[in-house]
């Protein structure tokens, strides 16, 4: 995979895909460990891959995120996946399995503020299209 580049904000779109930096993925999304689990990853919110079954398959795989690595970045990706995982993330918003991801970069450019805003408008913009008045009312551990 070829190194992506990311300036004051630019949105990359690859096939559908948009990727988006990981600095606005917590402000968004906003992770956090749920009740009865083992995270202390990926600044302190990662399940870890091995981690109890029982606990991750009664989250609804709406909040579900995994952080791969790939190369000298990780990526964050929506759902549950195996290849290249090192974590699983759960967020109080969910991400609909929508085609965007997150990355991070080894030497990535500091976002700017005008690109993080940028980015959580648009993001905004992805997520108030298709949102039903109901979505409001869901959270992750209600799925199962």
């Amino acid at each position: 995979m070829a190194p992506r580049q990311l300036f004051s904000g630019l949105i990359m779109n690859t096939g559908g895909w948009q990727t988006f930096n990981e600095d606005v993925f917590e402000e968004f999304f906003q992770p956090y460990a749920p009740d009865g689990t083992i995270a202390g990853e990926f600044g302190g919110y990662g399940l870890p891959i091995h981690a109890d079954r029982e606990i991750v398959n009664k989250i609804d795989p709406r909040f579900v995120w995994t952080v791969s690595a790939f190369d000298e970045e990780f990526g964050i990706s929506p759902g549950f996946h195996v290849a290249n995982a090192c974590c699983f993330l759960v967020t109080k918003r969910p991400h609909d399995f929508k085609l965007i991801d997150f990355s991070t970069y080894k030497e990535r450019p500091f976002l700017t503020e005008i690109g993080r805003k940028r980015q959580l408008n648009r993001l905004r913009k992805i997520y108030s299209d298709s949102e039903p008045p109901e979505a409001k009312d869901r959270t992750p551990m209600n799925y199962r």
